[in-house]
């Protein structure tokens, strides 16, 4: 389990505010862009697990407040809903520190390199961030977990018609029979049948979005690589400039006539 995440944005971690210092002062400032971009990325999937952290648990509320049904189908089924949503965002929080670890240690061995051989040693750690195994296993995962709410959705959806067309005759005559309280279950049953398939869209939602995300990220670790190894033909063009702009003001100050 990792022990990165904890709520801390990559962006202000040591490790890449050294490295992407490095880059910008070493005319990497396009590599520096892109690291900047993913450590967005990285934190634009914090936030989007933090808040369907927040869905899930109003969700339990809710649940509560529906006590009266508690061991009825449709209770039983957003329960367990609720549950396994709960589990699946701890796994997708623990996937993503892992993540996170892997691009502080690899943005730490970077900057160490860089500081003892030169910054020509991100020719020979291009492969730096190392983390596209661990963006595809989210992707792959997440395409995984999509499919297992579809099939979640379909089911909920099969026992929340049963429940209506049973109705609630057969749950108030057992009422009568005990002596409780008849109760009209047109607008709670509704609730609840709604709060059962909830968890599970809710799930494909952070599924989708942690696909996308990955993807995304994929793309500026691609970039970020190739950038990190070589300054872009503007960058080059630019430090042209400013070199030749020194020159010639060098060049200016020394032919200055010696005042009388």
């Amino acid at each position: 389990m990792s022990n990165t995440y904890n709520g801390i944005a990559l962006q202000r971690d040591g490790n890449i505010i050294d490295l992407t210092a490095i880059l910008e002062a070493n005319n990497r400032g396009t590599a520096a862009r892109d690291l900047r971009g993913l450590s967005a990325q990285i934190s634009h999937l914090e936030r989007l697990l933090e808040s369907t952290t927040r869905e899930i648990a109003a969700m339990r509320r809710e649940l509560t407040d529906l006590r009266d049904f508690h061991g009825e189908p449709l209770h039983n089924t957003a329960r367990q809903g609720i549950d396994a949503a709960t589990r699946q965002i701890m796994q997708a929080k623990e996937r993503l520190g892992a993540l996170k670890d892997r691009i502080i240690q690899g943005a730490k061995d970077t900057v160490a390199a860089v500081k003892e051989k030169g910054i020509d040693a991100l020719n020979s750690t291009v492969s730096f961030l190392g983390v596209r195994k661990e963006l595809e296993k989210i992707q792959q995962d997440s395409r995984t977990g999509i499919d297992k709410c579809d099939r979640s959705l379909a089911r909920v959806d099969s026992i929340s018609r049963q429940y209506h067309e049973m109705g609630t005759a057969a749950s108030n005559l057992g009422r009568a029979f005990t002596g409780k309280e008849i109760r009209d279950d047109t607008r709670d049953s509704g609730k609840l049948a709604k709060l059962a398939s909830a968890p599970y869209q809710t799930l494909k939602n952070l599924y989708a979005g942690m696909a996308k995300g990955a993807e995304a990220i994929l793309g500026n670790v691609e970039k970020l690589e190739q950038s990190a190894k070589r300054p872009s033909m503007l960058e080059n063009l630019q430090t042209m400039k400013e070199a030749v702009a020194k020159e010639q003001g060098m060049a200016l100050s020394s032919e200055k006539p010696a005042k009388e």
